[in-house]
C-alpha cells in the first residue's frame, strides 16, 4: 500500500516486521478520512467484544503505548 492510496476494509495495507532498533515486530499506519486523521480503533468490528474494545481504547490513549 502506498501513502495516500485509498483502501477498503479487508485490504492488505502492510506486513508486520522488525527493523532498526525496534523491540518487537510491529506495523505503523494512519487512517485518514478526507484530510482528517481518524483513530483506527474506530474500524475494529466483529471479532472483539464491547469489553475488549473498551480495554483496547484505554490502552491506545496512553502516551507511548504500542498495541503490538
Amino acid at each position: 500500500c502506498r501513502s495516500g492510496q485509498r483502501v477498503k476494509r479487508g485490504d492488505i495495507i502492510g506486513y508486520v516486521g522488525s527493523t532498526g532498533r525496534s523491540q518487537a515486530p510491529h506495523l505503523h499506519y494512519e487512517v485518514f478520512k478526507g484530510n482528517v486523521r481518524v483513530n483506527p480503533l474506530n474500524f475494529y468490528y466483529g471479532s472483539i467484544s464491547a469489553k475488549e474494545y473498551i480495554e483496547i481504547s484505554k490502552l491506545a490513549n496512553q502516551e507511548n503505548q504500542s498495541l503490538d
